[in-house]
């Protein structure tokens, strides 16, 4: 989303107010389709301090850190906003934050690029991620792409590190290192809103050393994936994402989200995505 309006034309109007948010979007995107915001306001309701809605839509999007997508569409019902500094510094303040929600619709490829972001991996170590503590490490590699299965679930991979004793006879206090092993994770909507489903199988690389085989519990590396996504959210400086429900059609992953805006985010954040 990025930002709906990242300044205040001097004589504010729904219609003004759009089109400077359309123009923002494309300066900062690579590539897009289309881009369209639709603000429903004018200039006395602005002026009071109230917009009643904003609608954010476009198809093929590309960001300058990789972030593409199919299509969107982010929407945010009322909000109250700071008429004076609308006026005085030509600036969109919020009074109390407004809530929405967002639908964005990846390709698998745009699936893998979604899950490398430095948004996404960011959120994953602010809020430790999963429920063991550690960071999710996604793959992201030529022999890792995501995909959509016949059966409704979108396919990738991770890795996973495991602490292991050298050999048999070594001190596991002591000894003790870490080893990664590549998991392929399946992921579908749970039945209950808010959840995912998700199962773990490990990737065998037939180049490894059989002897630095470990074993790894795929039940918690599921659980693990699960919770991140079930608890992700995504801080777009003052416009923040969270996960509510997700879709898998043929060839494409479509992630229901909730939006809340505390703030309206500054143009520089755009550079974020």
């Amino acid at each position: 989303m990025a930002s709906f309006f990242p300044f205040a034309p001097p004589d504010p109007s729904g219609d003004l107010l759009s089109g400077a948010a359309s123009f923002a979007l494309r300066s900062y995107l690579v590539e897009c389709g289309s881009v369209d915001v639709a603000v429903d306001a004018n200039a006395a309701t602005l002026l009071a301090g109230t917009v009643s809605r904003v609608d954010i839509t476009g198809t093929n999007w590309r960001s300058r850190k990789e972030l593409t997508c199919r299509s969107l569409r982010m929407s945010v019902g009322e909000a109250a906003l700071d008429p004076g500094a609308l006026v005085a510094e030509r600036l969109i303040k919020l009074r109390r934050p407004s809530r929405g929600d967002a639908e964005i619709v990846f390709t698998a490829a745009d699936f893998a690029n979604f899950l490398a972001h430095p948004l996404v991996t960011a959120a994953a170590q602010e809020r430790g991620a999963t429920a063991s503590g550690d960071a999710m490490r996604f793959a992201r590699d030529a022999n890792a792409r995501a995909e959509t299965t016949p059966d409704g679930a979108v396919a990738f991979f991770g890795d996973v590190y495991v602490v292991v004793a050298k050999d048999a006879n070594a001190n596991a206090a002591t000894d003790a290192k870490r080893e990664s092993a590549r998991v392929r994770y399946e992921m579908r909507p749970a039945a209950e809103r808010g959840k995912v489903a998700v199962v773990a199988t490990s990737v065998t690389d037939d180049t490894d050393d059989a002897s630095s085989s470990f074993a790894v519990d795929l039940a918690a590396a599921a659980k693990d994936v699960a919770f991140f996504f079930e608890n992700l959210v995504v801080d777009l400086s003052g416009a923040r994402l969270s996960y509510r429900n997700m879709r898998v059609g043929e060839g494409v992953v479509t992630l229901d989200l909730d939006l809340e805006v505390v703030g309206f985010p500054p143009p520089s954040s755009l550079g974020m995505i």
